[in-house]
């Protein structure tokens, strides 16, 4: 049974769960897979020493095990263990930090431990959040409560209330059928993405009875759920491996028939990818907004609601607004109440109540006066950047007094994260000198963008304001086409998505001196249908070695080729050194990209420092390549040769 979906149908699952956030109707379910990646075992992790206690067969359903237990010892024992588990320092949640970032209210779980809430709760930009644990807790609610974390089977510090035996499944519906009350109706006004399930989580059989039972085939609501494959390197029994396939192929028709898509993952770490590609889909519409706008020397009036550069400001809001744009904002001076005035004008007093649906105004001050962390959290939930004024004026400023430049700071901070940055020039000042960096690295691949791309520094803001906004949604739009486009194909690419034939090229080099090339050849290999490169490893560099080196192998794995970056400081590396090691053990083929135009003396000092005896090798002059049919031309030359 053929249970693989087309890259198209892979791609509208995903989304459709964008459009399901959006509208605000998202709730999301967590399993014990998701805690294991913070370091916590699942069900089977915790039931194994008890069932190695009891002496029986591995396999038993899970909760008959538990009760057995609690019939011959005691239950102390069991709630011992849930405790002390699940109150063991946890690892930082990557899933749960990507979910806690979208505008999800709702979050249901069978798992033990605090991971949804201190997430939420510990997060730059925190939530208010309500635990639900017991059916008591259903009669109050906390005041501007943004998100509530239903905790269906008890908690790691009630563990004597846990559901864990038979007997607690047994008179659940008794004890805590509120639970199943509250679940089944948000079924039906709510879809729902589950995540942390195996096919085999004895939880899951008894969520897809509530599921069942929310409607009958005709009417019922589809869900969503990201599950692992079945994976043959897992077996030593090929005969278990064929019996879970087909188990697995069942059970995805079973979820089918109960009104749950399933997105089949070949690893739980590729939630990650998913789950970004539906927040850059979703931060499309959340727009940074960046500036401020100082008092002049000569005229020290304060600046008025009616001057030309408050109503631009106004204005600014107010059209992009209408347009299901998001504001966000640090209340740069002079600008954050201008920018709330316009998210207000021509709206209606509920509009105005919801104020939060329009616009997110917060003070770059913390307790810590660290607002570095608040700026990065909100910049990287956002898909673009608009910046206008500036204290920096663009003729008179020092490299110095531009890096403390409040705007500049949040450009970087833009740029790091892959924001649309887009300066409006002729507001002058720190946006001008924005817009001039900018507009030096930009290209475009038609004269009406450039044309709008020009708009925001040739014309005037007081002037030719709707051109100026006009152009800035086309650009905007113009740009999420094209980052959806890239990130449609980095992620079939990277899940290999109908398609067994892509390549994977892991790229070796040192970072401090070749970083931004190998930024340049990750670009054009990934643009390629047939071959994807690993991701950028900065984030590692300052981890440990155990990390890294684990970080490499894992990147390497079912790698056909390595890339190798070579200048002057190459084999100073030791983990380059490692990656060629690496390299050579697994029988990549090695393309040295180098940076040395001597490419003589280049193959030479290679091959006496790492390559001497081994002979799948190949050198190019990296200054050549300027393109990606450049790139794939080596790639084809080197690999398939």
């Amino acid at each position: 049974m053929n249970i693989e979906i087309s890259k198209q149908e892979y791609i509208n699952n995903l989304d459709k769960i964008v459009s399901e956030i959006e509208k605000g109707n998202l709730s999301v379910f967590i399993g014990a897979g998701v805690s294991t990646a913070s370091g916590y075992v699942d069900w089977n992790g915790l039931m194994k020493p008890i069932i190695e206690q009891l002496g029986v067969n591995p396999n038993i359903d899970l909760s008959l095990a538990a009760q057995f237990y609690e019939n011959k010892y005691y239950r102390h024992n069991i709630s011992k263990l849930i405790y002390e588990e699940f109150n063991k320092p946890a690892k930082a949640n990557s899933v749960l930090k990507l979910l806690g970032s979208m505008p999800i209210s709702s979050y249901w779980t069978t798992n033990y431990d605090s991971l949804i809430e201190d997430t939420l709760s510990n997060a730059p930009v925190s939530k208010t959040v309500e635990v639900i644990l017991k059916k008591e807790d259903f009669k109050f609610h906390k005041n501007n409560c943004e998100a509530t974390v239903y905790k269906m089977h008890g908690d790691k510090d009630s563990p004597d209330e846990a559901i864990i035996t038979k007997n607690d499944y047994e008179v659940y519906d008794m004890k805590r059928e509120v639970f199943t009350k509250a679940l089944s109706v948000e079924l039906i006004t709510n879809t729902f993405l589950f995540i942390g399930f195996s096919f085999s989580d004895p939880n899951l059989e008894r969520i897809l009875n509530v599921v069942k039972h929310t409607f009958d085939e005709k009417h019922q609501k589809i869900h969503y759920c990201f599950m692992r494959k079945v994976q043959k390197d897992d077996y030593d029994n090929l005969e278990k491996y064929g019996q879970d396939i087909n188990y697995q192929s069942l059970r995805v028709e079973e979820m089918r028939r109960c009104g749950i898509e399933t997105i089949l993952l070949d690893e739980f770490s590729q939630i990650d990818l998913c789950l970004s590609y539906i927040k850059s889909m979703l931060n499309h519409k959340r727009i940074f907004i960046s500036g401020s706008l100082q008092l002049h020397q000569k005229d020290p009036k304060e600046i008025t609601k009616d001057s030309k550069q408050a109503v631009f400001i106004q204005h600014l809001a107010e059209y992009l607004t209408n347009r299901g744009y998001k504001l966000v904002s640090g209340f740069g001076q002079n600008i954050g109440n201008y920018l709330l005035i316009g998210s207000c004008n021509n709206r209606m007093i509920s509009e105005i109540r919801n104020l939060h649906n329009l616009i997110e105004i917060y003070p770059l001050i913390t307790q810590n006066d660290d607002a570095s962390v608040l700026r990065k959290e909100l910049i990287s939930n956002c898909g673009n950047m608009i910046t206008i004024f500036g204290k920096t004026k663009q003729n008179q400023c020092t490299d110095t007094e531009l890096k403390e430049d409040g705007v500049n700071i949040e450009y970087e901070f833009a740029k790091e994260y892959g924001l649309t940055v887009l300066p409006i020039g002729c507001t002058g000042n720190t946006s001008k000198i924005l817009w001039d960096k900018e507009n030096k690295d930009s290209f475009y691949s038609n004269s009406e963008v450039e044309k709008s791309w020009n708009n925001l520094e040739h014309l005037s803001y007081a002037n030719d304001e709707n051109l100026i906004l006009n152009s800035l949604v086309s650009l905007m739009e113009y740009s999420y086409i094209e980052k959806q486009n890239k990130l449609k194909r980095q992620l079939t690419k990277e899940l290999q998505i109908g398609s067994s034939n892509v390549k994977k090229i892991f790229l070796s080099f040192h970072y401090n001196s070749a970083h931004l090339y190998a930024d340049r050849i990750r670009k054009y290999i990934n643009e390629m249908e047939e071959f994807i490169a690993t991701e950028e490893e900065k984030v590692h560099k300052n981890a440990s070695s155990e990390i890294i080196i684990n970080w490499i192998k894992e990147k390497m794995n079912d790698s056909v080729a390595t890339i190798l970056i070579y200048d002057d400081n190459t084999f100073n590396s030791k983990y380059v050194n490692y990656e060629i090691e690496q390299s050579i053990e697994r029988h990549n083929k090695i393309i040295v990209l180098s940076l040395d135009k001597d490419l003589e003396k280049a193959k030479q000092n290679i091959k006496s420092k790492k390559l001497i005896d081994y002979e799948n090798w190949k050198v190019y002059d990296f200054n050549k390549i300027s393109s990606c049919s450049d790139m794939i031309k080596i790639l084809k030359d080197s690999i398939n040769n």
